[in-house]
């Protein structure tokens, strides 16, 4: 069978272009492969961004856009801008405008009714092309061409075909489950099925078993399989096995050959369904009842005291409610919960903070160690006594309970107990956490629970006795307060805390024949200006000073208060200086200044004179000494201004009083004599003024100062008493 084209259209010779095929795109080369512009393609125009030739272009044919009809069939071509067509049969296959319409498409095999349908069929020979449909001229040998179809061929393979087998509807004849056979063109009998088997040789009934369902011919012919124990036989896929299991009964193993082997009823592996295992229940050994598992024998110890609940579930060495039997519960316990251990009850846990510490279990949790100072804690932990307080047992903790008067737990540590005694201490003054800062130049102290002043700062004084502001007055330059409150420099100079020296000494005479000149020379050697009391420019002795001249200017006051007189009226041992002279040492002392005195000043105390100068006599009376005297420095004031220049120990002739150094009012002895016990003594007292004392009486012809040892004595204490050393 064949078919035939359409029209063809020719291109003439010398054309340019595509011809019948639809395509654009530049026909001469140097041109730019896209274009926006027709001055981009030289001569060309550009048509949809590409440059064309619009003389022989079938798709712009004379201008962009202007595609001749009959260009998809290749039955038209554009020559000189202008569309041609092809003849009736004709079309230009080859698109070579050469030539032009140059194929029939009613004849040619290879464009048999359009261009490019090549007539190629299928087991065909001679193959032609008629009224533009390809046509069989013959078929190859064994085959046929039974549908006259020549678009498919001699589609038949007629040695074989067992519905064509030789001759175009020459069907070999059909059996049951099987398949004709038809060999070079004769039919030959017939092959089963996959499947199914001829097994009686009857050919009328063709392959009548199927293989895979026949107990007789299970997968092949006389393949009979054989009866199943608890079960029926089954044929499966050719294969013998177990169609079904009798009730109760099943093939747990999965093996044919044993049949339906297991009994359900009662295998502890496969209980009541195949792999249904009953495992040991709790304290017992598996069992298999009726398909059902269940508890087996109790393991010793263990009993089943609740038969909804498989296995033994109950130790009775530990059970509570079944303590050694099944329904003995064991008794609440006081405070406590209780216990079965080895089959016999008794106390299991105390609740929190009770436990049982005495007496039998019966007592129960009888103990709370939460607060028993006995048992804090735990049994037999006895909290041990603190320092100043009591004890208790807090949440099973020793701890401090009460303390003592003024004295606090402040650190809470239990064995140190109430360590702090809030009276005293800088942190914790007057109660816990309580610290006492450091007041304005000073350092902080706790005194009877307030806090106050322990020391001032060097430089500084607590002059108004108020804590709160602190040392507020500095004493380093105030001559008011040099050193200290109230320390008024006779000076007016104070420096670092000391009163500045005034080199200059009043010095009131006694009427010793021998006078004092040895004395005031070792003074002045020693840059002092001595000044002996005068009034009218005779001579003032102490017993007649009455205050003029004023000490005042002066830097100290040697007194030289010694006897005999040569007026028994005015006695130097017996008579008292006047009021006014005493006052007026004495105010002079009390502001920062020095005083000298003498033996004789003793004898007057402890005769009842001198009474404003009573606290300035540093040394105690018993009786007098003449003759030679040792006096030996103590080793701690070696090296003190006072002993400046003199041996450790020096002997001379002296009339000198016998006595200890009084007590008290920071007196201190400088030497000692085996002849006259403490014969120097000194106060040095910064808001009262300096004071020295020496036994030594120059009164006398026999001694006087005449010995530089003494007078150097005398004088180092003058120098001194005015703060020059």
């Amino acid at each position: 069978s064949g078919g035939s084209g359409g029209a063809a259209g020719q291109s003439p010779a010398g054309a340019s272009g595509t011809g019948g095929v639809l395509t654009g795109g530049s026909s001469s080369g140097g041109l730019p492969d896209t274009c926006k512009t027709d001055s981009e393609c030289k001569g060309f125009l550009c048509c949809d961004g590409e440059c064309v030739d619009v003389k022989s272009d079938v798709l712009h044919c004379g201008q962009c856009g202007s595609k001749c009809p009959g260009a998809e069939t290749q039955q038209a071509f554009c020559q000189g801008g202008t569309c041609k067509g092809c003849g009736p049969g004709k079309a230009d296959c080859n698109a070579l405008p050469i030539d032009g319409c140059e194929t029939t498409l009613a004849t040619d095999a290879k464009n048999c009714g359009a261009c490019g349908k090549v007539c190629l069929l299928a087991n065909a020979q001679g193959n032609l092309c008629e009224a533009g449909k390809c046509k069989i001229e013959s078929c190859k040998a064994g085959f046929l061409d039974c549908d006259k179809e020549a678009e498919n061929g001699c589609e038949i393979a007629s040695a074989t075909d067992p519905e064509n087998c030789g001759a175009c509807g020459a069907a070999c004849p059909k059996v049951a489950n099987a398949k004709a056979i038809c060999q070079l063109g004769q039919c030959e009998g017939f092959s089963c099925l996959p499947g199914y088997a001829d097994c009686d040789g009857d050919p009328a009934n063709g392959c009548e078993v199927e293989l895979g369902k026949d107990l007789e011919n299970c997968g092949k012919c006389g393949n009979v399989c054989n009866p199943v124990k608890n079960g029926t036989a089954a044929c499966k896929d050719g294969i013998c096995s177990i169609g079904s299991c009798d009730a109760g009964y099943d093939n747990c193993d999965g093996s044919t050959g044993n049949g339906c082997e297991t009994d359900l009823a009662v295998d502890v592996n496969h209980c009541g369904a195949c792999g249904q295992k009953c495992s040991a229940q709790t304290n017992s050994d598996a069992q298999c009842i009726n398909g059902f598992c269940g508890t087996g024998t109790c393991n010793p110890g263990y009993a089943d005291c609740d038969p909804n609940i498989l296995g033994c579930e109950v130790n009775l060495a530990t059970s509570v409610e079944n303590c050694g039997v099944c329904g003995n519960a064991c008794p609440p316990v006081l405070n406590g919960t209780p216990k079965c251990e080895l089959f016999a009850c008794g106390i299991g846990s105390c609740n929190p903070g009770k436990k049982h510490c005495t007496g039998g279990e019966e007592n129960g949790c009888e103990t709370d160690i939460f607060s028993d100072v006995n048992n804090c804690g735990d049994c037999n932990v006895v909290c041990p006594p603190v320092a100043n307080g009591t004890v208790k047992c807090s949440e099973g903790s020793c701890v401090v309970g009460t303390c003592k008067d003024n004295f606090y737990d402040c650190d809470k540590v239990f064995e140190n107990g109430c360590e702090t005694n809030v009276t005293k201490s800088k942190e914790h003054c007057g109660f816990c956490d309580n610290p006492c800062p450091d007041p304005k130049n000073a350092v902080g102290k706790c005194d009877g629970g307030f806090c106050g002043i322990a020391s001032c700062n060097p430089g500084f004084d607590n002059c108004d006795g108020n804590d709160a502001n602190g040392c507020e007055r500095p004493t380093t330059a105030d001559p008011e307060n040099c050193g200290g409150c109230g320390i008024v420099c006779g000076s007016g100079l104070c420096d670092g805390g000391q009163c500045v020296c005034i080199p200059k000494i009043l010095l009131l005479v006694d009427d010793s024949p021998a006078g004092a000149g040895p004395l005031i020379a070792a003074m002045e050697a020693r840059g002092l200006k001595v000044d002996v009391a005068k009034e009218n420019g005779v001579e003032i002795p102490s017993w007649n000073y009455k205050g003029v001249p004023s000490p005042s200017g002066y830097g100290a006051v040697v007194i030289l208060s010694g006897g005999p007189t040569v007026n028994p009226n005015q006695n130097a041992a017996i008579t008292d200086m006047p009021m006014e002279g005493q006052q007026a040492i004495a105010n002079f002392v009390n502001a920062s200044n020095g005083v000298v005195l003498t033996e004789w000043a003793s004898q007057h105390l402890a005769s009842g004179r001198w009474k404003i100068l009573k606290d300035f006599v540093l040394l105690e009376r018993t009786i007098s000494f003449g003759g030679l005297v040792t006096y030996t420095v103590e080793p701690a004031f070696l090296n003190h201004p006072i002993w400046e220049g003199l041996p450790p120990s020096f002997k001379f002739s002296s009339t000198s009083n016998v006595g200890l150094v009084r007590l008290g009012n920071g007196n201190k002895r400088i030497a000692s004599s085996p002849e006259a016990l403490d014969p120097v003594a000194i106060r040095d007292e910064p808001k009262q003024g300096r004071v020295a004392q020496i036994a030594h009486a120059g009164s006398y012809n026999d001694n006087g100062w005449s010995n530089p040892n003494i007078t150097s004595l005398v004088a180092n204490a003058a120098n001194w008493a005015a703060r020059c050393k």
